[in-house]
């Protein structure tokens, strides 16, 4: 083979070959609040809506889901004697989304339990547990499970129109006072806050065609000449 036709035919290699690009359309942070934060409603663009053009195909799409929980707990001592107690604190957090009615994906995780051990409080002392925080997050295909090739979950995203999303956070601290002795005139509160956010990625490909493949052939061609003459 010729130093001519070697380079035509690394420019028609160029030309077929296909990258994967990525693009944002959805960014929604959710800051923090008092639970439960939710049901909020919210919208993106689907894929063909974004001017991307003719040659650009989607080929997946990613949800990115996280939640935020942080709260403690207070065990107050109301009588006129001396309390011992162990308070502990415990809880869950479950963040959610639902897209145009493609079924739920769902972020839910059992808190570990908190607790300072035994303590001996007098007349209205307190004893805090906390602050107790957690923070989790999960990130896949949405595909409802199959894979992120799915044809039939892309086609959903790859409309003209939009797509919409609910986002629900759930959390909850439930402080519990035990092993208590003497008098049992306690008060014991709990506060708890939230947060999340979840964003929405396109996967694509923009797919040469056969005439533009060959009109880079072309050029590397008379390029090669150029360089012989």
């Amino acid at each position: 083979m010729t130093k001519s036709a070697i380079a035509v035919a690394a420019v028609v290699a160029t030309a077929g070959a296909t990258q994967a690009l990525s693009i944002e359309v959805a960014n929604e942070t959710i800051p923090t609040q008092n639970t439960d934060i939710g049901p909020l409603n919210f919208s993106f663009d689907e894929f063909g809506a974004l001017g991307l053009g003719p040659l650009a195909v989607l080929t997946g799409v990613e949800i990115f889901l996280e939640g935020t929980i942080s709260g403690n707990g207070t065990i107050t001592n109301n009588s006129t004697e001396d309390l011992t107690a162990q308070l502990a604190l415990d809880g869950e957090v479950s963040v959610s989304t639902n897209v145009s009615g493609l079924g739920t994906f769902e972020l839910a995780k059992v808190l570990p339990t908190l607790s300072n051990g035994v303590v001996t409080l007098t007349q209205g002392q307190s004893d805090t547990v906390g602050p107790g925080s957690d923070t989790d997050n999960t990130t896949g295909n949405w595909t409802a499970g199959a894979s992120v090739l799915d044809d039939t979950v892309i086609a959903e995203f790859a409309g003209n129109g939009t797509q919409s999303v609910s986002f629900l956070f759930d959390g909850e601290f439930n402080a519990n006072a035990s092993s208590t002795s003497g008098q049992t005139d306690t008060t014991i509160t709990s506060t708890v806050q939230g947060a999340g956010s979840f964003r929405v990625v396109y996967i694509y490909e923009i797919i040469p065609t056969p005439g533009s493949a060959a009109l880079l052939g072309v050029a590397g061609l008379a390029a090669a000449r150029r360089r012989r003459a």
